[in-house]
């Protein structure tokens, strides 16, 4: 539940932040359009990789890559040099985690001590 509400607050956060930077609603919407592309491309296919992969290991590989785009943007945030181009990558990077995690978050936890 902590993830998921972090997880949000940084979609959020990263939509917010490029407002107050350009100003320009069509950016935010190539940011927040980023952030659901991977979801209608690539949404079945997080299912499969939830039944032939490891869970633990891709949960923790994409709360790994969740923290270095969180400390990313806090840096750029923080040193003022934040390229329109990265955010709008780290946009996309942040919703191919959501795509890859959430099969596996949202699957029962009976099988969480086999790995499965």
């Amino acid at each position: 539940m902590v993830s998921n509400i972090g997880s949000a607050m940084q979609g959020v956060a990263l939509d917010w932040f490029v407002l107050t930077l350009t100003h320009s609603g069509t950016a935010l919407g190539w940011v927040v359009g980023l952030q659901f592309a991977l979801v209608l491309l690539f949404g079945l296919w997080g299912g499969v990789v939830a039944d032939r992969y490891d869970r633990r290991a891709l949960l923790l590989w994409t709360q790994s890559l969740y923290a270095a785009q969180a400390l990313l943007l806090t840096i750029m945030v923080l040193s003022g040099h934040a390229p329109l181009w990265l955010l709008h990558v780290l946009s996309f990077a942040l919703a191919a985690c959501s795509r890859w995690r959430t099969p596996h978050a949202c699957r029962s936890s009976r099988n969480w001590s086999a790995g499965r």
